[in-house]
């Protein structure tokens, strides 16, 4: 109940230790709160049986969550705080390089794509790369967008639009990202516009 999910039918994103996501549903049924819509192929996957302990951790809350999955984990560490903590976990605090700076220039609004920085690309090992990417805001909402190689880096597509007049982006405005986790689909979170003052801070 602390987590707000008594009562909640939404999809929910279940990230395993392989880095697979998967697209489930959370629905209240007699009571208490299950996971249906594949719940069976992810236990065979990941070869969970009757009688095992399983630890889910809770990267991103809201309309549609976001869970991290422990494989069997011991019952010495099993708490409700380690299962479902109000807070992002320490090994999602950003590193040096997990945060990045964009700038709205004229062809984001004309063309429908964002560059990401060349150093922040390189160093993340997402050039030439060719994946979805998950980003949630400070709301909890979250967005499927798609990056794909572009030039000598890389972009932003598929959903661009969308993302922009959701946050009433325009010429000029610097907005923040950073990587929550990495992956075959990574999870970025969106910060919003930022001042100038505290650009100098991070590297465009």
């Amino acid at each position: 109940m602390e987590n707000g999910l008594f009562n909640k039918k939404c999809g929910l994103i279940i990230r395993d230790e392989r880095q697979k996501l998967w697209n489930l549903r959370l629905v209240t049924y007699d009571s208490s709160v299950r996971v249906f819509g594949g719940w069976s192929d992810f236990c065979a996957v990941n070869n969970l049986k009757e009688g095992d302990y399983m630890m889910f951790e809770v990267v991103v809350n809201g309309e549609k969550p976001i869970w991290k999955f422990h494989d069997k984990p011991t019952p010495s560490i099993m708490s409700p705080r380690k299962a479902f903590p109000h807070v992002e976990a320490a090994n999602h605090m950003p590193s040096d390089h997990s945060r990045f700076v964009c700038t709205i220039k004229p062809y984001c609004l004309t063309y429908g794509y964002l560059c990401l920085p060349k150093q922040f690309a390189l160093r993340n090992g997402l050039i030439r790369k060719k994946c979805d990417v998950i980003i949630t805001d400070e709301r909890q909402r979250s967005w499927n967008l798609i990056l794909r190689p572009f030039g000598t880096s890389v972009c932003i597509r598929g959903g661009w639009d969308k993302f922009r007049e959701a946050y009433c982006l325009k010429e000029g405005d610097r907005i923040m990202f950073e990587v929550v986790t990495d992956g075959e689909k990574p999870l970025w979170k969106f910060h919003g516009k930022i001042s100038w003052e505290n650009v100098s801070v991070i590297e465009e």
